[in-house]
């Protein structure tokens, strides 16, 4: 029956059905956005962050004691493993900021360092990582050389060459590079540039025997830099492909036989047994401080030519403390955001966000270089001008 043999009424009728059929599905569709965003915004403030400003200067910059502090670790006894890049050593101090022992030396013979990209405790050993040597030095407690492997030989091709340093305290760039497991073994970088990669690292014991590989190699990954690719994901908001396989394992605490790891651009965190296998993997929530920093490298990259990037490195370092707590440190790049100040994410053993450390600091910027005595309830961090101190957690 066409719209001339219609009455007014069949009419009307018709239209307000339409007009349903239209409504409904739209109405349904904003609730359910409504819903997904009340979800995500009350997810995030319902995770508590805890304002960090009283704190104690355990080693002070004017004592001259350190030159250029990069890498904390936390040892038995809350005693404190720190490497200086200035005097090429790893020294070792007490709780009350003492040194009582160093390891290794400037140099190129055994034992000594000429860069020193990260330091493991395993076993009541320290292992010391030399990127520029691409040697891991093992050490006793009393300071002497126990051994040494050499991760060159073979795979110089996957390990990223070392960035200048500089002569202030920064975080190292510790994505793709060698990670000692809490027993003993050696986690390295698999990527190949020139060739096909299927995972992140292969573990292979102090012998260099292959035990297993670890790690998902995130979709659309490339290993070498296409600048025009780079700055056309750039402008479309997308994490650069060459910025998607960056990730840092931190070994559990609790778990020897098991790792996190760190997609660090990405801002996931996936669990790993030492056969392999992968346990599970979670996406972080958006924070405002993760939201100001990805908004910074993205307006910063944009305006950004002739070949220049910067890194996006939402995460920068990682620890856990004894009932395998993952904690890590967000990059310091952040729209209005003071640089004295430093953010710290505490997460549960499943991967979940449970708190936000905003550790604060009135005369001088706090670098993400840090660690956890989670026992004494303590977070050891760097400041910019060489001091360490220990903030009350």
């Amino acid at each position: 029956m066409g719209i001339a043999n219609k009455s007014i009424s069949e009419i009307v009728r018709g239209d307000r059905q339409e007009v349903k059929q239209i409504y409904v599905p739209i109405v349904l569709l904003l609730i359910s956005l409504l819903a997904g965003c009340t979800s995500e915004e009350t997810s995030t403030k319902s995770i508590p962050i805890a304002e960090l400003t009283y704190y104690k200067t355990i080693v002070s910059y004017e004592e001259g004691m350190l030159g250029n502090p990069l890498i904390l670790r936390q040892g038995p006894k809350s005693q404190l493993f720190v490497y200086d890049a200035a005097k090429k050593q790893v020294l070792k101090f007490d709780s009350n900021g003492k040194v009582v022992n160093s390891f290794g030396g400037q140099g190129r013979g055994p034992g000594e360092f000429i860069m020193v990209n990260n330091m493991f405790w395993a076993d009541n050993q320290l292992y010391v990582v030399g990127q520029v040597q691409m040697k891991i030095s093992r050490f006793g407690l009393d300071g002497k050389l126990d051994g040494t492997f050499n991760f060159g030989k073979k795979r110089s091709h996957a390990v990223p060459p070392p960035a200048p340093r500089a002569k202030t305290p920064r975080a190292i760039d510790i994505d793709n590079q060698p990670v000692l497991t809490s027993k003993g073994n050696v986690l390295l970088s698999a990527i190949k540039p020139k060739g096909t990669s299927k995972s992140l690292y292969e573990l292979v014991d102090w012998e260099d025997n292959h035990i297993a590989s670890l790690g998902e190699m995130p979709k659309g990954s490339v290993f070498t830099l296409n600048y025009d690719q780079y700055q056309l994901m750039v402008k479309e908001g997308e994490i650069p492909a060459f910025y998607k396989a960056k990730a840092f394992a931190v070994n559990d605490q609790a778990n020897p036989d098991e790792v996190y790891l760190v997609y660090s651009d990405l801002a996931n965190i996936a669990k790993y047994d030492l056969s392999g296998s992968k346990l599970w993997e979670k996406n972080i929530p958006k924070t405002t401080e993760l939201d100001s920093l990805t908004s910074y490298y993205f307006e910063s990259s944009q305006e950004m030519n002739g070949g220049m990037r910067i890194g996006l490195e939402r995460y920068v370092a990682g620890t856990t403390d004894e009932q395998g707590y993952l904690y890590l440190a967000v990059g310091k790049y952040h729209r209005g955001e003071t640089p004295n100040s430093l953010w710290i994410h505490k997460f549960s053993t499943n991967g979940e966000l449970i708190k936000r450390y905003h550790l604060q600091s009135l005369d001088v910027g706090l670098v993400p270089i840090f660690t956890v005595d989670a026992s004494a309830g303590r977070l050891y961090v760097v400041t910019e001008n060489a001091s360490i101190r220990s903030y009350a957690m």
